[in-house]
Order: structure tokens, then C-alpha cells, then sequence
């Protein structure tokens, strides 16, 4: 389809950017206790930034993710077991029916070889069928992130991520991950090196109730705790000027939490608020309508005024920003069958400072 560059009459679609590439900025800054980077062609900072805190870790190593393929990690993980006598955790997922969108039986039985390697060499692998958060905690530094330790993630994708030494936020985030490891995790794969099998580890009979996020810690665990989607609703409904919003997919608007985020994003626009929202989406998007799960959600904001979205094929950094000071980062899409209300899922409250320069970033 030959598509202009202006928007065309009763169609809701992407449209080409005459003279855009898809070049986009690189993000560092650096607070008292906060690290803003991203991933970027030139310079792979958040891959840089988990080799160097699982490198240099004195205590302990424990690493938060959906996916886990990446020599230099995988490398880091197994040099660090050997130096830390062995403490170094890992949770992730494998041939779930989350992951198995992307990934087949043979590519899940690749990725259990790999991690059984691991295993033969001393981290500890816990697996969750609900994974998708992406978290490092190494002593007491805490890197939260929307990469997945993949190569496209930490090497070519548009990913943000953010280094915190606050004490009371990464404590928080430990017990979180304790609690899971103890009390959610459901398989384990054998820390042996002549046989690392899969299996069943040994849990409490009595779980206990999963812990509340403190600090400037936010999360999901299933619909039991869901600080995250409740501090995603408050900061929408906070904006006064400008909302900025950055997710993969914006989808399963039709009811439920999905709809409640829509309806605030449409009340901050009937309030005057602009609202800009980058997005993930390739050239074969244009001239299309919105996909099925999308469809809802798509046709009610681009129905307001003052909203506007900004699609690019390497897309995948997950936040949202008011009035350039209040800000959240996190690894949930606003998706509303999954991670929201469903799965587990991190975030972290951003300081003022944090804010502003990732809004900065968001707007180049």
C-alpha cells in the first residue's frame, strides 16, 4: 500500500513518518541512588551493567527473568557460582504457556540443555510457568529492566533499565524473590552435574501470604498483590499537563483492568492532558487496522484529542511519566489478560530527577 503521510479519513492506522529512521537516543544518567541506561546498538549498556554486577557480587547473585540465553550472562552466572560458593539463584521460565508463543517444543528442550549446564556448574534454577518479570539483585545493588536476556533484548531492542542502591527498595525486592523461590516455584532443576534433571524442590506445606511491596518497590503476583497496576492507575490519574507512555502492547481493553486503564487514559485526555505513547510496531502495521486485541483499546484513545502514538519495530521499554515528575518503570505490558492483575511482574517509582531525564529520553 502507497500510504501518505497525513492521517486518512474514518481509518484508524499506522502511518509512515516521511524522513524517520529508526535511529533512536541513548539513555544515561546518573543520581544519588538511581542509574537511568538502555539498550543500544552502540553502547549495550544494560548487558554491560548485569555482567559488571554479577562480576563483581561478594555475597550473593539473584537473577530475575523470562528468558535466559546469553553467553556473557550465562558466563557471569557460572563464574560467580564457583567464586560465591554457590549463591547464585536463578527464576525463569521454560516451554510455559506464556513463553510457548514465541518458542516451540524444540526450542524449549534447547533452552532446558542450556540451563541444565548451568546447573552442572553450580546457579541454582528455580522455574515459574509466570516468569515475565525481569529483575538482578547482586548484594545491595538491584537492576530492574524490561530487557530479556536474549540477544535482540540486550544488543538491539529499544529497552530501558535502572540501577538502584536504595537499601529499603532492594531489600524489598529480595523478599519478594525469596518468597517465590520458597513458596511459588514449582520445579527446580537439579544442581548436579551428572544429573541435572528436572524436578520437583522441596516447599513449606504452609504458604504464607506474599509479601507487600514497600519502599519504592511496586508489583504483581497473580491478582494477590498488584501494587503495580494499582500505581499505574494513580499516576494516569495524577497527570495535570502530560502523560508520557511507553509499552509493547496495549491490548484486551474490552473489560477488567484493561478497560480501567483506558478509561483513565481517555478521562486524562478529557481533562486536557497530552498524552504521548510509544509503541511496538513494524512497517507491515501500515495501512492495517489495529490488530483483534488491540482493537478496542486503539479506537477509543484515538477518538481523544491530544493523544498521539509513535510505533517503531524495536520497541519494547515499558513506563509511564506525569508532568515529567512522577514516573514508574517497569516489565508488565499493558495487557489486560496478563501482568497486570495475572503473573508476576516488578516495578519501581522513579525519583523526580529519574523522571524528568527519562522523559527527556521519551520525547527524543
Amino acid at each position: 500500500l502507497d500510504v501518505p503521510d497525513r492521517p486518512l479519513p474514518d481509518l484508524v492506522t499506522w502511518l509512515p513518518i516521511e524522513g524517520k529512521g529508526v535511529d533512536f537516543a541513548s539513555l544515561a544518567w546518573q543520581g544519588n541512588a538511581e542509574t537511568l541506561m538502555c539498550t543500544h546498538p552502540k553502547n549495550p549498556a544494560i548487558l554491560q551493567t548485569m555482567v559488571d554486577m554479577i562480576s563483581t557480587a561478594k555475597h550473593s547473585v539473584l537473577l530475575f527473568n523470562w528468558m535466559l540465553n546469553h553467553p556473557e550472562i550465562e558466563k557471569s552466572l557460572v563464574a560467580a557460582a564457583n567464586r560465591l560458593n554457590g549463591r547464585v539463584h536463578v527464576l525463569t521460565t521454560l516451554g510455559t504457556s506464556v513463553f510457548s508463543q514465541y518458542s516451540d517444543e524444540e526450542q524449549a528442550k534447547k533452552d532446558l540443555e542450556r540451563l541444565q549446564n548451568l546447573a552442572g556448574n553450580g546457579v541454582y534454577i528455580r522455574l515459574h510457568p509466570e516468569s515475565h518479570a525481569k529483575f538482578l539483585i547482586a548484594d545491595d545493588e538491584l537492576l530492574i529492566t524490561s530487557a530479556n536476556i536474549v540477544k535482540t533484548s540486550l544488543e538491539e531492542n529499544i529497552e530501558t533499565g535502572i540501577r538502584v542502591n536504595d537499601a529499603n527498595t532492594v531489600n524489598s525486592l529480595r523478599a519478594f524473590f525469596s518468597h517465590i523461590w520458597l513458596h511459588e516455584a514449582k520445579q527446580h532443576i537439579r544442581p548436579s552435574k551428572s544429573d541435572p534433571r528436572l524436578g520437583n524442590p522441596w516447599v513449606q506445606s504452609n504458604t504464607p501470604a506474599a509479601p507487600v511491596a514497600a519502599a519504592n518497590a511496586i508489583w504483581t503476583l497473580s491478582n494477590r498483590r498488584m501494587s503495580l497496576a494499582k500505581t499505574i492507575l494513580d499516576t494516569i490519574k495524577s497527570a495535570k499537563n502530560t502523560l508520557r507512555v511507553s509499552t509493547y502492547v496495549l491490548s484486551n481493553a474490552e473489560s477488567g483492568i484493561g478497560k480501567q486503564l483506558v478509561d483513565e487514559l481517555v478521562a486524562a485526555s478529557e481533562k486536557g492532558v497530552t498524552i504521548t505513547i510509544l509503541y511496538h510496531a513494524t512497517d507491515r502495521a501500515i495501512g492495517r487496522p489495529p490488530r483483534a486485541h488491540e482493537a478496542v483499546g486503539f479506537l477509543r484513545l484515538m477518538s481523544c484529542k491530544g493523544v498521539s502514538m509513535r510505533g517503531h519495530p524495536d520497541l519494547h521499554a515499558k513506563h509511564v511519566i506525569a508532568d515529567n515528575s512522577t514516573g514508574l518503570l517497569f516489565t508488565a505490558n499493558l495487557d489486560g489478560s496478563h501482568g497486570l492483575n495475572t503473573g508476576i511482574e516488578v516495578g519501581v517509582h522513579l525519583s523526580k530527577a529519574a523522571s524528568q531525564h527519562l522523559a527527556e529520553w521519551h520525547d527524543s
